[in-house]
């Protein structure tokens, strides 16, 4: 068995390549998602786009997955399989860059649409009476009154245990997080998810096209490693105060390029 073959054989929709590849531009697989989390029927998807980068402020941003539904609402869903312990600050950062997308100069404030910022987790961010979907808006601390901002932060456990009496809500969200954490089309339960994973897994045109994906990936990921042997040859030699001209040889760069590291990467030569 190919590698490439091995790594498809264990995609999910949790798998951040293969995610990204089967919801870019398809807003069926979009809107069975925000509708099962969100419990609401009413919510359709018109755009989904995989990787959009965003710059807000001095930050760039890139959205996982970038959803906007009929009435201009916009949802950033962010797939992530392994607690970081940054996530509530990063989705406050990414409702804010939503924010920014979606006003344009001269506006008024009051065109802001609702955006949601969706984190698909595998486990919970609070480990204090865990729950399915923490499902965060902004209220006023006494009185418990909602302010209507249009704001709203999502971090859902695709690990929860469901128990076995469940109502139509939480038994779909069940059905869901076996979905996204499934790699054999034939066991999942939403026909849009069933459907869009045969076709990457079992045609000619979707393997082909996860293929060259997958070699991108991997190149890059060659290309980060360099890099990244590079700057620790670097710096380990700024520590053994070596010459910029012996760095540059056992980096196998040139002096300028060891120079060019040192600015990028805010390295000191002590």
């Amino acid at each position: 068995m190919s590698d490439f073959q091995d790594y498809l054989d264990k995609c999910t929709f949790c798998t951040d390549s293969f995610m990204s590849y089967a919801f870019d531009g398809d807003t069926e697989l979009a809107t069975t998602l925000i509708q099962v989390l969100l419990n609401r029927d009413d919510l359709v998807a018109l755009s989904c786009e995989a990787q959009k980068t965003a710059v807000s402020l001095n930050k760039e941003s890139t959205f996982d997955i970038l959803a906007q539904d009929k009435k201009g609402n916009l949802y950033d869903i962010e797939i992530q399989n392994r607690i970081q312990n940054n996530e509530i600050k990063r989705a406050r950062y990414y409702s804010s860059a939503l924010d920014t997308k979606s006003l344009n100069k001269g506006s008024d404030y009051n065109h802001l649409k609702e955006n949601y910022v969706i984190f698909l987790l595998q486990g919970p961010v609070f480990k204090e009476n865990e729950k399915p979907i923490y499902h965060f808006i902004m209220k006023e601390i006494e009185n418990d009154k909602v302010l209507e901002d249009g704001r709203h932060i999502l971090f859902v456990n695709l690990n929860y245990k469901f128990g076995y009496e469940l109502d139509d809500k939480m038994n779909d969200l069940k059905y869901l997080f076996n979905d996204l954490n499934e790699s054999e089309p034939d066991k999942i339960w939403y026909t849009s998810f069933r459907n869009k994973m045969n076709l990457i897994k079992n045609t000619e045109g979707g393997r082909s096209k996860m293929e060259l994906k997958y070699n991108s990936i991997f190149l890059k990921g060659k290309e980060e490693e360099k890099e990244r042997r590079t700057i620790e040859i670097i710096s380990n030699g700024f520590k053994n105060n070596l010459s910029l001209e012996i760095i540059a040889s056992m980096a196998g760069i040139s002096v300028e390029e060891v120079e060019q590291y040192i600015k990028d990467n805010h390295l000191d030569h002590n």
